[in-house]
């Protein structure tokens, strides 16, 4: 199973950057084939597909957020660094 959920990510007025994020389904994938299947009214069963969904967006957005700062307090290069030449 993947998990599908729509992420946002949102410009605060202070300046902070908020991550929303909501699940809406899953994808299943078996030998025959995949299919979509969305979360709708939360039945014993559904409800347990429904938290599971949601932890998982909620690590996602952890990861993308982390990953966020992390990019941003380091110098960005276009190309990765070559190896010195020789002059001759």
């Amino acid at each position: 199973m993947i998990p599908v959920t729509r992420v946002r990510l949102h410009q605060g007025g202070d300046g902070a950057r908020v991550v929303d994020s909501a699940p809406l389904g899953f994808i299943e994938v078996t030998g025959e084939g995949s299919a979509f299947h969305p979360i709708e009214a939360a039945g014993p069963p559904r409800r347990a597909m429904q938290v599971a969904a949601a932890a998982a967006t909620t690590i996602a957005g952890a990861l993308a957020g982390a990953r966020a700062l992390r990019s941003s307090r380091r110098s960005q290069r276009l190309l990765p660094a070559g190896r010195p030449r020789l002059h001759r």
